[in-house]
């Protein structure tokens, strides 16, 4: 990303076209992150797709009624 070499950006989101008919097909959706290794805004995002993703895990999970324990059996 040209922003982020430029030095205008910390860090950046790109999200895939298809982001949202993926999500609804329950199909992976496409999130890239473009960052600075120096810097803490990768860090907040990162956090930011991590607890997105999880709640939506356990939506589709309870949509089938299936526990979330299911993805930690250990």
């Amino acid at each position: 990303m040209e922003a982020i070499q430029a030095d205008s950006l910390d860090a950046a989101l790109v999200i895939a076209e298809d982001f949202d008919s993926s999500l609804v097909q329950q199909k992976q959706a496409k999130i890239t992150l473009h960052y600075k290794s120096s810097r803490g805004a990768a860090r907040v995002l990162d956090n930011i797709i991590s607890d997105y993703r999880d709640e939506l895990g356990a939506k589709n999970l309870a949509a089938l009624e299936l526990s979330k324990d299911l993805l930690e059996p250990i």
